[in-house]
């Protein structure tokens, strides 16, 4: 799934969005007090993204930060959504969406549209997508990105 997603974003004019639902029109929600969709060229930000929010806590079950010196994706998550990973199987979805509506550019790793976006494709992925293999006991994680995916966009 990584590698279908990397190459999606590495053709040119793709970003993506990871939600815990399934639709064919991603809405803007609230992000950081404003109405927003956010999008990645990372797949494994999305990938993260989609399955972590698909445990139920939303966002209260777990952090994601970007080193951006290292360019690693740090996450953290609670022991519920540990323990959700490691005894179920959430499923969330990947959505490639044009980038061209990605106005804002927060910095190499958040881009963000402020309409409605019709899904260019729809991935689902589980658990078994992530860039990170869940240890029980362990609730912290460090991903490293791909550098070259930041300079693909725009």
């Amino acid at each position: 799934m990584k590698k279908v997603l990397h190459t999606l974003v590495a053709s040119g004019g793709i970003l993506l969005h990871g939600s815990s639902s399934k639709f064919d029109e991603v809405h803007p929600h609230y992000t950081d007090n404003e109405l927003a969709i956010c999008a990645t060229p990372f797949p494994e930000i999305a990938i993260t993204m989609a399955v972590l929010r698909s445990c139920g806590l939303g966002q209260r079950g777990y952090t994601a930060s970007i080193n951006k010196n290292s360019c690693n994706l740090v996450i953290s998550v609670c022991e519920k959504v540990l323990a959700d990973l490691l005894y179920k199987n959430p499923v969330g979805y990947v959505y490639a969406l044009d980038a061209s509506y990605f106005l804002e550019k927060r910095d190499a790793f958040e881009y963000r549209a402020y309409n409605s976006l019709y899904v260019q494709q729809c991935m689902r992925v589980t658990k078994a997508h992530l860039p990170f293999f869940p240890i029980e006991g362990q609730t912290s994680y460090k991903v490293p990105l791909n550098r070259s995916l930041a300079n693909l966009v725009n």
